[in-house]
């Protein structure tokens, strides 16, 4: 009975291992360009509101990344901070906007073929 036992655990562990071959993490990183959107002003008369465009600067992102695989299926969590900024002309001062936020992505996928 405890040799059946420790076959069974033994079995068990190794197809765990098995399925997670393809398992891992990693870190992910990049710049982008982004403009956070439009400026609006309301004047007393709406025919004279003020519209105006920002102009987009450089931010960027940096996160983590998780995989766990199975035989037909994997699942992909990620943790990312991505930070945007954004300069708006009103009258004759510029103003810079930075927007912060944290990403929490799961991802799934189906995998279609095997490794190529």
């Amino acid at each position: 009975m405890k040799k059946t036992l420790l076959m069974v655990a033994f079995a068990m562990i190794s197809t765990a291992a098995f399925a997670q071959k393809d398992s891992g993490f990693g870190i992910k990183a990049g710049l982008n360009y982004n403009k956070n959107g439009d400026l609006t002003e309301d004047v007393v008369n709406s025919a004279d509101d003020i519209i105006k465009g920002a102009d987009g600067k450089v931010g960027y992102h940096i996160g983590f990344w998780g995989k766990l695989d199975f035989p037909k299926l994997y699942v992909r969590p990620e943790l990312v901070y991505t930070k945007t900024k954004s300069s708006y002309e009103v009258a004759t001062s510029t103003n810079d906007y930075d927007i912060s936020k944290l990403d929490i992505p799961v991802l799934l996928g189906y995998k279609i073929i095997g490794p190529l």
